[in-house]
């Protein structure tokens, strides 16, 4: 589905424009590379010429402090003085030295180029001195100088900057001078000139007095120039833009007119005067600028060539994906012959993934047209399959739910007078399937469809809503007095026997009926009413049918407040146990007890446990109780032994959900906690046998392994008793008192118990009868060696708050013994 909302761009737009981002990417990083290229390719340049220039200028100084030392040694051969061989008269030496030199001074100026000469003994003394010559470099080589056995050399400026050469010099005698030889550093400076065509400038640092000009940013004075106006314009733009740090840690372009320097400093003095050397990069910055401009017009072109070719390449597959854009739609409005039009005649010479699309749509529109005609045939089958039963072939439960709103409508329009709901369930059908098998019970589901459908009128709707229930919906009911009618020929139809597969079968039905003329009723209130009473007559014993009143719906508001009243008995712990005593017939001992719930009622006082258990039947508050019971009984018991009042049996009923839990087992265990699991004894019904009797019989044995014994309660009252005592481990059988009470006035029910006990005994199981009531139940039962017994004769149930003082005084047992023994 399309967004209304977003806007349409063409995707022959989408891919020139993609092309057009690509190629301007490419073009991005070609420029890129391109730049950095350039800016390293400079770098690297400076960096080698600032090498080259740095390495001449040292060996020049070299040169030249090699020069001086000849020159020295010249003075001392003019003076006729060799250093091995000296006159012992050494007073002498420094008047020749100062002879040869008023001699030959001219000589060594012009053509030694030396501007000063000065000697001076160890101490420091100027013995003698020609032209002029600074202090401050010859104090610096005196200091060390004579400590060397080699000329020493160091670039000093003032006035001018030149190289003083400190020589030492030892005569016989130990006589130690110094000669000490300057000359101007011009010649390096106009040697460096001629060899790399570079302009030269000296600079002092913090000087006031310059010749050339104060370079004030830098705060440098300039002495002297190779080009005074080429290094002034260069400087002078240099100082404005750059820091004199920035100038010594590397070289930096200057424009200076059309023309392009590259300015480098050297600092020659260790007081930091500086020797500045400019370039001229003006071809070189030229060769770069036209290379960039050439390579950038080459990306340039290439991204633009590429996205013409791009765009001419896929222009015809977009056109056609276009084209597939606006035919797709077609196949939505079931045009399938003109998508086959529109895209039969598209292919080329040579197949791609369009045409393979085109040939894809075409077979696709092909299974559309088919599969269209498939679902308008196949569409009135669903609908019937979603609205009626498979196997009746009667209105479902969906179907149901909007006759049922039909029904209820008509009454709101003035048709009809009433509505009346049949919830009709059939009786005991479980057992038929589980007996006889699936097969036959659906043969019973259609069989029973047809009679009911023979019954009601062409106004009346039957519905089977699942399983073996089934709803019928009478409409323009005058009262529900109408329904008596159909009602009871409903039951008389079920009564009769029906054969499937050669079998004669009869069935009975449990129906609940509701009728309304209130067109307010909704279909689930309605069908909740139907529900309530097919509950009511099955309660009231089933095949018969019962109509819903409004007590009902005070009994369910009164279960409901009941169960929130229970949750509230638990949280403030208001129920107790009454143990109802079990004792020996043989000897009199007391064996044990059975664990009576009740509810201490803030209001009510005690109540009974009928009141409250089948509520927490129809909930999991029984789970609740169940645990609480076992709890309390066996804290009850650990409590009595630990008084030294006895070790006694507790007895404790479970109804079939409880004993079905799966977490029962291990909640024994805990339970137990160290007691020993023979002194816990579980009583179950026949219903819990009937409901599963595999799981009843697999949670009997996980019982028994923990010592806990089995006893099936009210024996007799259910049916197949005999085949449980034979097939499940059950250890005790507990006779229901409804079979002990006739037994003083009914012989056949005195031969039924006695028979009971001998077949318990004979399949190794004890009897415990309960109900006893007179004495004469008691010797009937001590006559039929029954096991242990319980009732008002012999003890009535006891408050666990009592019991304990009870025990103590011995007047219960005393007062059962003496029943027992017949006194």
């Amino acid at each position: 589905m399309s967004d209304s909302s977003s806007k349409f761009v063409s995707l022959k737009f989408q891919v020139a424009g993609a092309f057009a981002f690509v190629a301007s990417f490419i073009v991005l990083v070609f420029s890129l590379v391109i730049y950095f290229w350039s800016s390293d390719r400079q770098e690297r340049y400076l960096v080698s010429e600032y090498s080259k220039f740095n390495t001449n200028f040292e060996q020049l100084v070299s040169m030249t402090s090699d020069h001086l030392v000849d020159m020295a040694d010249q003075v001392m051969l003019l003076a006729s003085i060799r250093k091995d061989d000296l006159s012992v008269h050494t007073v002498e030496w420094p008047e020749s030295v100062a002879s040869a030199l008023e001699v030959h001074w001219e000589n060594l100026n012009l053509f030694g180029e030396i501007d000063s000469m000065v000697l001076m003994d160890a101490r420091g003394k100027v013995l003698i001195k020609r032209g002029v010559a600074d202090n401050t470099p010859i104090d610096e080589l005196l200091s060390w100088v004579p400590n060397k056995s080699r000329p020493q050399s160091l670039i000093y400026c003032s006035d001018d900057c030149r190289i003083y050469l400190g020589v030492p010099v030892l005569v016989k005698g130990d006589n130690r001078y110094i000669l000490v030889i300057t000359q101007s550093i011009s010649d390096v400076i106009s040697t460096m000139q001629r060899s790399f065509n570079v302009e030269l400038a000296l600079a002092l640092r913090q000087s006031k007095r310059s010749y050339l000009g104060q370079l004030a940013n830098w705060n440098v004075g300039l002495m002297s120039s190779t080009s005074k106006q080429v290094v002034q314009d260069v400087l002078e733009n240099a100082n404005l833009i750059y820091r004199l740090d920035q100038i010594l840690a590397g070289g930096q372009v200057v424009t200076s007119g059309n023309q392009s320097w590259v300015l480098w400093a050297k600092e020659i003095t260790s007081s930091g005067d500086i020797l500045l050397i400019a370039s001229d990069v003006s071809e070189e910055q030229k060769s770069n600028e036209n290379l960039m401009l050439f390579a950038l017009a080459f990306a340039l072109g290439s991204g633009v060539f590429a996205v013409f070719v791009g765009v001419g390449l896929l222009w015809r597959p977009v056109n056609r994906i276009a084209l597939h854009s606006s035919t797709l739609p077609l196949l939505a409005d079931g045009e399938y012959e003109k998508v086959r039009q529109r895209l039969h005649n598209m292919h080329s010479g040579y197949r791609n993934e369009v045409d393979q699309l085109d040939s894809v749509t075409i077979d696709l529109s092909r299974r559309l047209e088919f599969l269209s005609r498939e679902v308008e045939l196949r569409t009135g089958e669903l609908e019937r399959l979603a609205m009626y039963d498979t196997l009746t072939h009667l209105p479902n439960r969906s179907l149901f739910i909007h006759e049922l709103r039909e029904a209820i409508q008509s009454i709101e329009d003035g048709k009809g007078e009433c509505v009346g709901l049949l919830f009709i369930d059939l009786d005991a059908f479980k057992r038929i399937n589980e007996t006889l098998g699936h097969m036959v019970g659906d043969s019973l589901l259609v069989q029973v469809s047809r009679n009911l459908s023979a019954l009601i009128s062409e106004t009346d709707t039957l519905c089977r809503l699942g399983g073996d229930e089934f709803a019928v919906i009478c409409r323009d009911l005058p009262s529900e007095e109408a329904l008596y009618g159909l009602l009871n020929q409903i039951l008389v139809t079920f009564r009769q026997p029906l054969e499937i597969d050669g079998r004669k079968l009869t069935v009975t039905a449990s129906i609940g009926v509701v009728c309304s003329s209130d067109a307010q009723m909704s279909p689930e209130d309605l069908t909740r009413r139907a529900d309530m009473a097919l509950y009511s007559a099955k309660d009231e014993g089933r095949n018969s049918f019962h109509f819903f009143n409004e007590q009902m719906l005070v009994d369910i508001s009164e279960s409901l407040e009941l169960e929130s009243e229970l949750q509230r008995a638990f949280d403030q712990e208001e129920f107790c146990l009454f143990l109802q005593p079990k004792f020996n017939l043989k000897t009199g001992e007391l064996d044990g007890f059975e664990a009576l719930v009740r509810w201490r009622h803030p209001e009510r006082g005690l109540v009974m446990p009928n009141y409250f258990i089948s509520t927490m039947e129809e909930g999991d508050l029984i789970f609740q109780l169940g645990r609480w019971v076992i709890n309390r009984g066996v804290s009850i018991i650990k409590g009595l032994e630990q008084a030294g009042l006895g070790r006694f049996k507790l007895a404790v009923n479970l109804s079939a959900r409880q004993f079905c839990d799966e977490e029962l087992i291990d909640h024994l265990k805990s339970a137990l906690d160290g007691l020993p699991g023979e002194r816990l004894e579980l009583e179950i019904t026949e219903n819990v046998l009937i409901n599963n009797s595999d799981f009843a019989a697999l949670m009997m044995g996980k019982a028994r392994e923990l010592g806990i014994t089995v006893a099936l309660d009210d024996f007799g009252t259910g049916y197949s008793s005999l085949s449980y005592l034979r097939e499940l481990p059950v250890d005790v059988v507990k006779l229901d008192r409804s079979f002990i009470d006739p037994t003083d006035r009914n012989k056949q029910s005195r031969h039924i118990v006695q028979s009971v006990i001998d077949l318990a005994h004979k399949l190794d199981k004890k009897v415990v009868a309960e109900g006893i009531e007179t004495a004469e139940h008691l010797k009937f039962l001590q006559d039929s060696s029954c096991d242990s017994a319980q009732g008002f004769l012999l003890s009535r149930p006891i408050d666990e708050e009592d019991l304990p003082d009870l025990l103590a005084a011995g007047n219960m047992l005393k007062a059962a013994q003496k029943h027992i023994k017949g006194q």
